[in-house]
């Protein structure tokens, strides 16, 4: 069941088709003609009770909080009796109730209104949304790239009083032919751009230049290499750390007079 308080049921419809939905069995509320869907009037809230109580539906989805009423978001005062009517339905009826909600808008140096992580600060409104909540899923665009796009987004579980969180999960949204999106899901959830940093540039060239060495070699040469190329004592052994099995020793220890470094069997 789909309480549809933006009123675009075209929308929705289009989506049910893209994702192959049984539309037999997706029901939608409206509102009345010339008017606003607001759960905080008895008369809306009579015809949810009633829809649902016919229907039995598996789970009810609001969308969204911020227009279902129009007292706002920010005070507990405006939303405590909506709040707490959605969450007699859920136990009433014994259905889960998804109550769609917004979060606040912000960028970071470079990025476009894009979340490296999302927290329960980040919800807009009042704090008693995240205090009434069962559970709090959220969804964010993760930017993987230097450039800002329409990247692959997570999904984690940010709040849950039902169990522990499960793994952070990861989708993107892919073209269909001729028309409309679907959701591809990913292996594991994307990771976030950071700029490279200059134990990273090290790394990398540390890398490049034991593969054109083509064999192992004495660290006090890897450093005079290094040298050349403006990377420090310090920064080339943090950037071996970083490496970790990347790279290993051909000799007893890493202090032993024949030591040298030679790119590792699993690395070729």
């Amino acid at each position: 069941m789909y309480v549809d308080a933006e009123n675009v049921p075209q929308i929705i419809n289009q989506r049910a088709e893209w994702w192959q939905i049984d539309r037999k069995k997706l029901f939608l509320m409206l509102p009345d003609a010339d008017d606003i869907l607001d759960l905080g009037k008895s008369k809306y809230q009579d015809k949810l009770y009633k829809m649902v109580a016919v229907i039995n539906p598996g789970v009810i989805i609001i969308d969204s909080l911020s227009t279902i009423s129009t007292k706002g978001e920010s005070a507990v005062e405006d939303v405590r009796n909506i709040l707490a009517f959605l969450s007699g339905i859920a136990r009433g009826f014994n259905v889960p109730v998804l109550l769609i909600h917004h979060i606040k808008k912000r960028s970071l140096p470079g990025m476009k209104s894009v979340f490296v992580e999302l927290d329960l600060e980040d919800l807009r409104g009042s704090s008693h949304i995240v205090a009434i909540g069962r559970t709090i899923i959220g969804i964010w665009q993760v930017q993987t790239t230097p450039d800002a796009d329409d990247g692959p987004r997570k999904m984690a579980v940010l709040k849950s009083n039902l169990g522990a969180k499960p793994k952070a999960l990861g989708f993107e949204m892919k073209p269909l032919h001729p028309a409309g999106v679907t959701i591809q899901w990913l292996d594991s959830p994307p990771e976030a751009y950071r700029s490279p940093t200059r134990i990273d540039e090290c790394a990398e060239w540390l890398l490049g230049y034991l593969a054109e060495m083509g064999e192992p070699v004495k660290p006090n040469d890897v450093l005079r290499a290094a040298t050349l190329q403006g990377f420090s004592r310090s920064t080339v052994y943090r950037a071996r750390n970083a490496l970790k099995d990347a790279i290993t020793d051909t000799g007893p220890s890493p202090h032993a007079p024949n030591n040298a470094w030679k790119i590792s069997d699993v690395e070729k």
